[in-house]
């Protein structure tokens, strides 16, 4: 192997001039009989300024050099030796004609290699980029589901902070359903409009009393005190004071803000049944205790829960800046609210007449229960001749018994056309729902809420 300059230096026709090398500049010589060629411009192949390997595979020839002369030999291929084969394009050889180029170069090695290898890469990318689609396509990467005790810890932390809130369902009382609109505030004191039975009511429970206003249908059933006269209260207008025992929901110790959070704060991922499922945005999540529904937004928030427990209850749950409203209103209209719990009160009726009207009186007695003060209501009337003869008139007359003594109730009725005739005296006490001062005993408590 020749390890020399190249050309070889003392080739026939070829100066020995060390500096030409493999790739780099054709020295300035011709073929014997043909004149000299003019150099190559710059950056062709043979020309003046040295080109690097890559340049012909960037920019390889495609058209024969529109000039005579030859291009400069593939790298690395030296001209015929002597007893070698003859190399094609050199005179006297076959192959190319004066004038025209040896065939485009061939890229490197080394940057061949440097595109198969980017080749290979580049499918590799393909290949990772296919994979990803389809792992994204089965949910690998699609977000999960946040955690059902995360969502209830946040949405128990909204509800602590809640004045109150506003429900929409069905409680159970005993056996009785209750179906509609309440309002339970921070303090568990609750208002509501709802269906009791066949009879639709309003409803406020607050401080240990309940009150409902309602027709005759609703109070028959559950009270003796029926009054059949002008004094009856049970008109669907005024509020009548409900017996303890005959309301058994308690909002106060299920349906408070506090109380609501609490239960969801003792939610754990052993407690949970079966996998919550979420739709349109709302998580439900069922334990033992009951199902909550849980909205899975920035700021969750609890939005229905049902018992599965006693007492029972389905209801949409709703936030309100006040839950009071209501209930100072119907608070303030008890002062003429009736206690049909009371039905031990005795009167003796008298009266003294003449020919204007009758002085009415009588002595009233109550059983005051739990009660420490129970206003009393009397309401007189007078009728001619007979127990059931024509009505000559009527009056009122309001009491307050604090204890077991009775008091006097007394009041005057006009009335004309007397003359000689018998005058009958009828009445009919009515205790009171509220006193005064549990009125504003209870109206102090709303405020504070």
């Amino acid at each position: 192997m020749n390890d020399g300059p190249y050309p070889p230096a003392g080739e026939p026709g070829q100066p020995a001039d060390p500096q030409h090398q493999p790739g780099w500049a054709q020295p300035q010589w011709a073929p014997p009989g043909m004149p000299p060629m003019p150099p190559p411009p710059p950056g062709m192949p043979g020309g003046t300024t040295p080109q690097p390997f890559q340049q012909p595979f960037q920019q390889p020839l495609q058209q024969p050099l529109q000039q005579p002369g030859y291009g400069t030999p593939p790298p690395f291929q030296q001209p015929a030796w002597p007893g070698q084969p003859p190399y094609p394009g050199y005179p006297g050889q076959p192959g190319f004609g004066p004038g025209y180029p040896p065939p485009p170069l061939a890229p490197p090695g080394k940057k061949r290699t440097g595109l198969i290898i980017g080749g290979v890469l580049g499918g590799g990318v393909l290949v990772i980029v296919v994979a990803v689609a389809i792992l994204a396509a089965i949910g690998v990467f699609a977000p999960q589901p946040p955690s059902p005790t995360a969502l209830l810890a946040k949405a128990a932390q909204r509800l602590s902070a809640q004045r109150g809130l506003k429900y929409h369902g069905t409680v159970t009382s005993g056996s009785d359903n209750l179906a509609g609109d309440f309002a339970v505030t921070s303090g568990g004191r609750a208002s509501a409009s709802v269906t009791w039975g066949t009879s639709s009511i309003q409803l406020i429970s607050l401080d240990g009393n309940v009150f409902v206003k309602g027709d005759q249908s609703f109070w028959s059933p559950l009270t003796k005190y029926n009054p059949k006269s002008d004094g009856n209260p049970v008109d669907g207008t005024r509020w009548g004071r409900l017996p303890s025992a005959l309301l058994t929901f308690d909002f106060k110790q299920n349906l408070t803000p506090a109380l609501l959070a609490a239960q969801l704060r003792r939610v754990t991922k052993t407690s949970i049944v079966g996998k919550p499922a979420t739709v349109n945005g709302t998580m439900k999540i069922i334990t033992a205790a009951g199902t909550y529904y849980v909205t899975t937004g920035t700021a969750p928030r609890l939005v229905r829960v049902e018992s599965t427990g006693l007492p029972s209850y389905s209801l949409d749950v709703a936030e309100t800046p006040d839950a009071t409203a209501d209930l100072r209103t119907d608070v303030a209209a008890l002062k003429d609210s009736f206690d049909p719990g009371v039905d031990s009160l005795k009167a003796d009726p008298k009266g003294t007449c003449s020919s204007s009207g009758c002085d009415v009186s009588a002595t009233i007695s109550a059983a005051r229960g739990s009660r420490a003060s129970i206003p009393i209501t009397v309401f007189f009337w007078v009728t001619y001749d007979s127990v059931t003869g024509s009505r000559a008139g009527a009056c009122n007359s309001s009491v307050e018994v604090t204890s077991d003594a009775s008091v006097k109730a007394s009041c005057r009725v006009s009335a004309s056309g007397l003359g000689s005739r018998t005058a009958w005296v009828h009445l009919v006490p009515v205790a009171g729902g509220a006193t005064s001062a549990e009125i504003q005993t209870m109206l102090d408590g709303i405020s504070h809420e």
